[in-house]
């Protein structure tokens, strides 16, 4: 075995699946015509596993049909890493891989012949040692064990500086907890934050469709974009460039294109805004009430207490919002939506949210009573533009005839204006049937358009 490939079994069955009947969720099983129905029940059995709080039924006459109801602002995490993470590795190569990093984990140095030992008394997995030494060897090559001497015996281990530095900057991890949502190869950060039990209570993410050593090349990719600034102190920075200083970067900047995000995102180096950033993650884990200073969309300067419940961040803007608390004169909590780049000032005070509060339930209890309902005939590939159009929303599809969809959107007041502007640029193989409130709000904004659109008659 001359090269070390990390094979791993491909599942576009299991892909497809998802998509056809989880991800869209208009199909039932007697959609299903590749192979027997016992087929389609154990694959469904085995998606619902994975994905189950967010699996929802619903009757048709046709049969049931089963969706993913996720609104995908309220998430935490992606929940189909959970399907990538469940690939079955079937070349030895990779099985090598994850044994060894497992028996070194103990920090202490083996040679070729312990660790060859090990394997086969420890995890019945029997190696040659020209096997082991050649994937020892391009693991130290990659910075991933540290080969040294003893006399004439040659020792491996574990190279944990960089774990050892994440345990004690804990703030990048908060940044691994938004890049796994916002960023490229989220799955690395989603791996890193799980390595140190880190869970993402503070970040959602807009706009975000889901569809080896890693770990060092990931997080050197991630110091070339400039929101690792709102996460970690200038010097915190220049310790982890220079811990990386040799390692390539996974991707970088320059090999992307955004085609449809907008170019006047927040101004990420601006130190006021790092600052009110920085004040206002930690107020949020705390759950301290904080000061703030604002400037709303119509120039009203507004000063207020707030609790910070929740940093949202919309990939297409490029913009992060906060979800802030704002106590009512009733002693009820209200959910409002702040700016960040609007916030002039940020400042703690000695008060604290003294009652748990579940914001995920608070954000539904928001929701419209009635959904939008959308009509989608399904030419020029509409009802896949559609399904990929609006995967920011918590939504419901079934088929009502031949070619024609019924789209179930729930949202509330902040969605609203999005919502609206996201329908009207679909085109015409999509109807609004109701409800009568956007409608309302439709026709409105129609009437708008057209009125700057006319000719201007002088007298």
């Amino acid at each position: 075995m001359s090269d070390f490939h990390e094979l791993i079994k491909s599942f576009p069955k299991t892909r497809d699946y998802v998509r056809d009947f989880f991800v869209y969720g208009f199909k039932t099983r007697n959609d299903f015509k590749e192979k027997s129905p016992r087929t389609y029940d154990n694959e469904r059995r085995r998606l619902e596993s994975w994905l189950a709080p967010y699996v929802r039924k619903d009757y048709a006459p046709g049969g049931s049909s089963i969706s993913l109801a996720i609104d995908s602002s309220l998430l935490d995490t992606n929940p189909l890493f959970r399907v990538w993470k469940t690939k079955s590795f079937t070349d030895n190569d990779i099985v090598l891989h994850f044994l060894i990093l497992d028996l070194l984990q103990d920090g202490r140095p083996r040679t070729l012949e312990e660790i060859t030992d090990s394997l086969l008394t420890q995890y019945e997995a029997l190696f040659d040692i020209q096997t082991v030494r050649r994937k020892c060897n391009a693991y130290e090559k990659e910075g991933l064990l540290v080969k040294t001497k003893s006399g004439k015996t040659v020792l491996f281990s574990l190279d944990n500086s960089l774990a050892r530095w994440l345990g004690s900057n804990r703030q990048v991890l908060d940044a691994c907890s938004f890049f796994q949502m916002a960023g490229h190869f989220g799955i690395i950060g989603n791996e890193l934050s799980q390595q140190f039990d880190h869970e993402n209570r503070s970040f959602r993410v807009k706009h975000s469709f889901f569809v080896h050593p890693l770990e060092k090349s990931y997080l050197k990719a991630l110091l070339s974009d400039p929101r690792m600034g709102l996460f970690l102190e200038p010097e915190q920075l220049k310790d982890l460039r220079h811990m990386l200083s040799a390692v390539p970067p996974l991707w970088r900047p320059e090999q992307f294109y955004y085609y449809d995000r907008f170019s006047d995102g927040d101004p990420y180096q601006d130190e006021r805004y790092r600052h009110c950033f920085r004040i206002l993650l930690q107020a949020q884990k705390n759950r301290q009430y904080v000061d703030i200073d604002y400037i709303s969309p119509n120039g009203n300067r507004l000063h207020h207490q707030y609790v910070p419940a929740r940093l949202e961040y919309s990939v297409k803007n490029d913009k992060f919002r906060l979800l802030a608390l704002n106590p009512g004169k009733n002693g009820r909590m209200k959910l409002e939506l702040l700016n960040l780049s609007r916030i002039q000032s940020a400042r703690p005070v000695e008060k604290i949210l003294s009652s748990c509060m579940d914001l995920n339930t608070l954000i539904r209890n928001s929701y419209y009573k009635e959904p939008v309902t959308l009509h989608i005939v399904n030419r020029r590939n509409a009802l896949e533009r559609a399904m990929l159009h609006f995967a920011n929303y918590e939504k419901n599809t079934t088929k009502i005839d031949e070619d024609t969809y019924e789209c179930l959107i729930y949202y509330n007041q902040r969605m609203e204006t999005e919502l609206l502007i996201e329908v009207l640029s679909f085109g015409p193989m999509l109807t609004v049937i109701g409800n009568k409130r956007f409608l309302r709000s439709l026709k409105a904004r129609l009437r708008r358009q057209r009125a700057l659109s006319l000719p201007v008659i002088s007298s």
